[in-house]
């Protein structure tokens, strides 16, 4: 019983932290800072959040083990904004970023992940793909998300899913 009042506690006071002293239009980011590890190198680093059977195809690729470049982002979070963005091509959620957004790189929303994890303690839209800025070398947009873990995928541009995103995010 202790221990459930001790983890029911610790989530209430993450969710205030979250969301208390929040203008309404900050409501449903996450701000981190980036480190300067690459994407590689964050796997190598946090392998206990990724399926051991997940297919690394993009452990070489260019966008993987470019190096990081530290910034503080605002990653958005909120399920009811991310949803907005479903069932569309890269181009019509394109038109859908707000002035001041931007579409994240596949290292960047993967850091974003760990450390939302590292500091909640519970997975980011666990259900959800999210289109990034990198382009794999056979031309398919890398993808990071599925299966509720930071991870990797790619899929072409004019394609729609019910739960493929965009990573939008904000300069905090």
């Amino acid at each position: 019983m202790r221990k459930l009042l001790s983890d029911l506690t610790r989530k209430i006071r993450a969710l205030y932290d979250r969301f208390v002293d929040c203008a309404w239009e900050d409501w449903g980011w996450f701000t981190f800072t980036t480190s300067t590890a690459s994407l590689k190198e964050l796997w190598e680093q946090n392998r206990d959040l990724f399926l051991p059977h997940q297919d690394f195809w993009w452990k070489d690729a260019e966008f993987a083990v470019r190096s990081g470049i530290p910034r503080r982002i605002r990653l958005r979070v909120s399920a009811v904004r991310v949803q907005v963005y479903f069932n569309k091509t890269l181009d019509e959620q394109w038109k859908l970023l707000k002035r001041g957004e931007f579409v994240l790189t596949a290292r960047d929303l993967v850091e974003g992940k760990i450390a939302y994890y590292r500091a909640y303690g519970e997975r980011l839209l666990p259900d959800c793909g999210f289109r990034t800025i990198d382009i794999a070398s056979d031309g398919n947009r890398a993808i990071v998300g599925f299966r509720s873990v930071p991870g990797g995928g790619h899929y072409w541009d004019d394609e729609r899913g019910p739960n493929l995103g965009l990573a939008v995010a904000r300069t905090a």
